[in-house]
């Protein structure tokens, strides 16, 4: 990638973290909404912190890492596991965490989330928005289930896969029997019920809807 960057110092609690992405991306706006700067969805990712979950954050569809960075910063994070298919995204993920004084905490996956493992292929949906790139077919992208790629018990799941959460989901059975906190988007009320309506018999409820696109919280009953 040979794209101009644009660098935020993005505050919270005091506290400057540094953020760069393309510019012209459409999080420049996300971040130049507020003087200074604030994390992206911070409203969730305050409900998120209230939670107190002590342990490891896992963040699927990381894009650029501004709920990773939030994650080992700002939450009771013991380790930060940040995941993004797409490489473009990928590189800048892993250049944010690099400067991030949390660096430590936080690993990084260069690969897909699924209900199997295989490969895929992806596209950006809309121009300029690499946060909505979406799976689309086979193709040479690595996808594993995460159960597979993540062994240890987890406190959080932020899952945000434009349309792939159900996927992500049925692969994550070992996880959901150890009851973390989830957050899932859901751009589609059939979808959001879908999906509630598989978490129930994992003991979950659902909270209030979160974010511009529809962002929920599910914990153990």
């Amino acid at each position: 990638m040979n794209t101009k960057l644009k660098e935020y110092n993005v505050k919270y609690e005091g506290a400057i973290t540094k953020v760069v992405v393309p510019d012209g991306d459409s999080f420049c706006a996300k971040y130049e909404r507020h003087s200074p700067s604030q994390f992206y969805e911070l409203d969730l990712l305050t409900a998120i912190k209230a939670h107190n979950r002590k342990g490891i954050y896992v963040d699927v569809g990381a894009c650029f890492g501004n709920h990773t960075l939030f994650f080992a910063k700002h939450c009771l994070s013991t380790q930060v596991i940040a995941i993004e298919p797409w490489e473009d995204s990928f590189n800048l993920l892993n250049k944010n965490c690099a400067r991030s004084e949390a660096s430590s905490k936080i690993t990084t996956h260069n690969i897909a989330l699924g209900s199997s493992a295989g490969s895929v292929s992806m596209r950006m949906v809309t121009p300029h928005m690499q946060g909505t790139t979406t799976v689309t077919g086979s193709g040479d992208i690595p996808m594993q289930t995460f159960d597979d790629l993540i062994t240890d018990p987890v406190a959080v799941i932020k899952l945000d896969v434009e349309n792939y959460e159900e996927d992500v989901l049925k692969g994550a059975t070992r996880a959901l029997a150890q009851r973390p906190l989830l957050t899932v988007e859901c751009q589609q009320v059939s979808r959001r019920d879908r999906i509630t309506e598989f978490l129930k018999d994992w003991g979950y409820v659902r909270s209030r809807s979160y974010c511009a696109t529809p962002t929920y919280i599910f914990s153990a009953a």
